[in-house]
């Protein structure tokens, strides 16, 4: 079958949209799935935000010992942050006297999760 260039211009042109709309279609109904998915709710998302800006700052600090950076590092390496966002969303839920408002109490609940013993009396914090 001998198409004329007409006809198959538009053939092929019509092919790459619909393989373009592909992508677009399955992102959107990825989109949708999502909004059930643990994880993105906004608090998740924000407490998720809170530990990377503080696991960056303690992970650049030259006074945070090799351990706790190789600890934190790994973590993010091995765990989603919506993964290690959740956990520490469920420490803090657990201790009353914790808040998802406070910074610090994220970090201190986000390195726990990652396996990071708080400092002990006489020993330096890391800086956050």
């Amino acid at each position: 079958m001998h198409l004329p260039a007409k006809l198959l211009s538009a053939t092929i042109a019509t092919a790459m949209l619909a393989l373009n709309a592909g992508p677009v279609l399955a992102q959107d109904k990825a989109t949708q799935a999502g909004k059930t998915q643990p994880g993105n709710d906004p608090a998740d998302v924000r407490r998720g935000a809170i530990i990377l800006s503080s696991f960056n700052q303690v992970l650049s600090s030259k006074d945070t010992p090799q351990d706790v950076r190789g600890q934190l590092l790994s973590c993010l390496y091995n765990n989603s942050l919506r993964q290690v966002s959740l956990a520490a969303g469920k420490v803090i839920a657990e201790q009353k006297e914790l808040s998802d408002d406070n910074p610090q109490q994220v970090f201190d609940a986000a390195s726990a999760v990652c396996g990071v013993q708080p400092a002990q009396k006489g020993e330096a914090a890391p800086n956050r």
